[in-house]
């Protein structure tokens, strides 16, 4: 025999979503004056769009209420409404009100079977059929049966919530019985049957392995727009502990996981040896062993062994020694072993062993390989920096910029659009014929060179690292500030003779349009060598020199020269 369940407490307006933001997260604004409690939460039920159910003898309904509320979120509206012992549980679109300082009964076994149909009699197959208080829960059928044998606490009528995507939620007290339950539920909705739904609560949790979180488990997370809040819970590993198969509908305050857990969201702590995993937001303390994994926003502190997943944004301090992952904006500091990923806006500090990405970086990234960004505000120190923009300053041994406005300190600095990129000869008293290549910004590029001298028959060759800067004046044409060390040794001789020649120098060319450029300048210069090694008549082809120190193992020849550039601008 199949009977209806007696009491329907209440139908809940909206489609559900898996990602549907609690009524109780919702802000409202409301001014009391003398009214009864009962009234005050009827009406904060009107404006806020739910059902709310609970007993008046528990709540001191007839007790008067003066006081004005603007923009606060209705949890806190509640908690300071309703006496201490009312915990507020969040159904979905019902909000249901229970007494805990009523003492507990003993746990029970509890059998029931049933039918879960829609309003024209046929079954509705994987709809969520839960208890409100022990949590225990079961999944209808392809035909739309269910079966529930958990232990619940003893009492006459237990209350339960129904919900299936595409249907009206339903709320439900079943007398407790061997007698089989039918429940229907309202599968046929009409536009004007909808209150418009709150702005979804967006997150992005990446598939979850079914060997972390079994099927069912997941599946019961996806079926209601219940949030259920609970303290404290333990877990074994999802699904056993006292989440029980809900775990994904649960806000805990804390959460200890002894090898895994799985939950909606997390307010307080929450730590575990393998894995945590939070389908929306968490914040203040997470820690873990193996992984973390936050599908919404984080706030705080969050460790862990392997990696680090935050699906939206995270203020604070992450810390792992393998991977950070952020899925949106961060702002705090960030460290890992291996790779820091940032796929937002970037404030802080982020140091990684290998390898930083971040989209727009206004803060220092530090890493011990490759630092990625496409907007660079802020510092990169790397071996190897890569930006799009670069407006910040970067400083390795290889930076490379789609386009710059800031200083690139390195051994080879590469900018596609505005760069130097020059290739130019030259001619001073020493050296006499150079190829320079000249690599950066404006403001800071890099100088390659290499050439030779003849001196008294023989050919003396060198090459050179230096590093300049570039300024245009008002008359249009550019002047040049360098500095570069020359390595020259001798061609011909069994054990080569190396010397050692600084030069600085200041140049100004012809306008900075032109194709070709010309330009000249003084240099200062300083020679050192070993004279007792030194080529023959290498003093004599100087000038002058207003500058000679001498001792058995060197000797400083300093000078003034002027030196001609001819050069191909930005052509390579």
């Amino acid at each position: 025999m199949i009977r209806y369940c007696l009491l329907t407490v209440g139908l809940l307006f909206g489609i559900a979503t898996s990602a549907q933001q609690s009524k109780l997260k919702q802000e409202l604004s409301i001014t009391l004056k003398q009214q009864r409690l009962e009234d005050v939460l009827f009406l904060i039920a009107e404006k806020g769009a739910f059902n709310i159910s609970f007993n008046p003898k528990v709540i001191e309904s007839d007790s008067l209420i003066t006081e004005s509320y603007q923009k606060e979120e209705v949890i806190s509206i509640l908690n300071d409404l309703l006496p201490s012992h009312i915990e507020v549980i969040d159904l979905g679109h019902s909000i249901l009100l229970r007494d805990v300082s009523m003492p507990k009964t003993p746990l029970k076994k509890i059998e029931m079977r049933g039918l879960i149909q829609d309003q024209n009699e046929k079954p509705v197959s994987g709809a969520l059929l839960f208890e409100v208080e022990g949590l225990v829960s079961t999944l209808s059928g392809e035909d739309g049966t269910f079966h529930l044998n958990e232990k619940l606490q003893e009492s006459g009528r237990l209350t339960f919530s129904v919900t299936k995507e595409g249907c009206l939620d339903t709320l439900v007290q079943i007398s407790v019985n061997n007698d089989p339950v039918l429940i229907q539920l309202n599968c046929r909705l009409k536009e004007n049957e909808l209150i418009p739904l709150m702005p979804l609560k967006e997150y992005t949790l990446p598939h979850v392995p079914y060997v972390l979180v079994p099927l069912k488990v997941q599946e019961s997370s996806t079926q209601s727009k219940a949030t259920l809040f609970r303290k404290y819970q333990f877990s074994l590993v999802p699904g056993i502990g006292t989440n029980q198969l809900l775990g994904g509908l649960v806000e805990n305050q804390y959460s200890l996981n002894l090898v895994g857990g799985y939950s909606l969201g997390v307010s307080k702590i929450e730590m575990g040896a393998g894995f945590n995993i939070v389908r929306t937001d968490a914040q203040y303390l997470q820690m873990a062993g193996g992984f973390n994994m936050v599908g919404a926003n984080f706030k705080g502190l969050q460790m862990a062994g392997g990696f680090n997943y935050v699906g939206h944004d995270y203020n604070g301090v992450q810390l792992t020694g393998g991977v950070n992952y952020i899925g949106s904006n961060f702002r705090g500091t960030q460290l890992s072993g291996g790779v820091n990923i940032i796929n937002g806006n970037f404030n802080g500090v982020q140091i990684s062993g290998g390898y930083n990405h971040a989209r727009i970086s206004d803060g220092i990234q530090l890493a011990g390989g490759i630092n990625l960004a496409d907007t660079l505000i802020g510092l990169q120190l790397a071996p190897v920096n890569v930006v799009r923009v670069m407006k910040g300053v970067q400083v390795g041994v290889v930076n490379v910029a789609d386009s710059s406005t800031g200083p690139m300190f390195g051994l080879v600095n590469i900018v596609r659009k505005g760069g130097v990129r020059s290739l130019e000869l030259s001619s001073d008293i020493l050296p006499h014929l150079n190829l320079v290549f000249k690599l950066g910004t404006p403001q800071w590029y890099n100088i390659y060179s290499a050439g030779g001298s003849y001196i008294n028959n023989q050919i003396l060759w060198n090459y050179g690292l230096g590093f300049g800067t570039r300024r245009i004046l008002k008359s249009q044409r550019p002047i040049y500030y360098e500095s570069m060390v020359h390595w020259l040794f001798e061609g011909k001789r069994d054990q080569p003779m190396h010397y050692g020649l600084w030069s600085s120098q200041v140049a100004i060319g012809n306008k900075s349009f032109r194709k070709i450029q010309l330009s000249a300048g003084p240099t200062f210069n300083l020679l050192l060598f070993n004279p007792s090694n030194a080529l023959e008549g290498t003093k004599s082809i100087l000038p002058y020199r207003f500058l000679s120190v001498t001792n058995s193992s060197f000797q400083i020849d300093a000078w003034v020269g002027f030196k001609i550039f001819l050069g191909f601008g930005n052509k390579f």
